[in-house]
Formats: structure tokens, C-alpha cells, sequence
């Protein structure tokens, strides 16, 4: 575990991903920062607008057997936590469980692979009901991340990367 949260805790960017491919991919900027010994704050907005971000949530990772759960959370009230600010604020009573959302990651050789599997994560896009499949591969010093949004009923990609991971790097 110890390792685990060295690799995630920080903050990361696809800078250089996005320079080399501005139509593909938008510039994000992802943190991670430790809240207390079981939850950590997550963060992800665009570059550009870093005072807004599009995603506010609390991870708990839990160590089961060979694999690291890591239980999502999203915040009530999220707007007083931007950059990471007042996390000694940030308690399980602002929490709300993120059903069917756990992301499961197995280490091999020094690699982080994490997967969200199903269809039972529910994330509400354009007025439309989608479910999230995520794929992440996260290293020393980097992040990569894959996020699709699937239409409920179809099962076909409404949202999310069409070309392959995000790839994040420490900052």
C-alpha cells in the first residue's frame, strides 16, 4: 500500500500528449492529496481552468488480499475544497457513496493496473444516463487513464477518450 499511495499521491498532467495532439486530447490537470490515513481528496479540471474543476471526489483505498479497492466517494458541497483547500474540513459526513464505482488494482512488477468493471457506475451526462468503464495504469511518476461513458440502453461510448489512455505525468 505504501507504495500504491507514493505512485498516486500528487499532481499530474497530459501536457505533453495534448500538445502533440490538441484535437484529440483536452489539457487536464489531475491532484491527489492525502486527507487523512484512509481517504484521499481527488481533483480533475482542465488546465485552463483551474479554479473549476469538472470533478471533485474522495477516495478510500482498501487493501483485500493481492488488490487495492479504492472506494469512490463524491463530495456534498465540493466548492470550498478547489486546489485542495480546507481538506481538515473535509470529513466522512460530507461524503456520498459512489455505488457500484470501485475502481480494483493489481501490482505487477512495480505497475499499478486498475480496473472498474460492470455497468452499475452511474454518472449523469448531458441530461443523459450513462455508466463509467475505466481502465488506469499508474507507475512512479505517471498516471494513465482510460474513462468511457456508456449509454445505458445501447451499451455504445457516448463520452470519454476515443484514442486510447490519458496520459498523465507528474508534475
Amino acid at each position: 500500500m505504501n507504495q500504491f499511495l507514493e505512485y498516486f499521491l500528487g499532481e499530474f498532467n497530459n501536457r505533453r500528449q495534448t500538445f502533440q495532439h490538441p484535437t484529440r486530447y483536452s489539457y487536464i490537470r489531475i491532484l491527489h492529496r492525502k486527507i487523512s490515513d484512509d481517504l484521499i481528496y481527488g481533483e480533475q479540471a482542465y488546465a485552463f481552468r483551474n479554479t473549476n474543476p469538472y470533478r471533485q471526489f474522495v477516495l478510500e483505498p482498501i487493501l483485500e488480499g493481492n488488490s487495492i479497492r479504492m472506494i469512490n466517494y463524491s463530495i456534498d458541497n465540493p466548492s470550498k475544497f478547489i486546489k485542495g483547500k480546507n481538506l481538515d474540513q473535509l470529513s466522512r459526513k460530507n461524503l456520498i457513496l459512489k455505488t457500484g464505482c470501485d475502481t480494483i488494482f493489481v501490482e505487477d512488477n512495480g505497475v499499478y493496473y486498475g480496473e472498474l468493471k460492470g455497468c452499475n457506475c452511474a454518472v449523469k451526462w448531458n441530461g443523459k444516463n450513462t455508466y463509467l468503464q475505466n481502465k488506469v495504469e499508474l507507475g512512479k511518476n505517471y498516471y494513465y487513464v482510460l474513462d468511457k461513458g456508456m449509454c445505458c440502453n445501447t451499451h455504445k461510448q457516448i463520452w470519454g477518450s476515443r484514442y486510447g489512455y490519458f496520459k498523465f505525468v507528474r508534475q
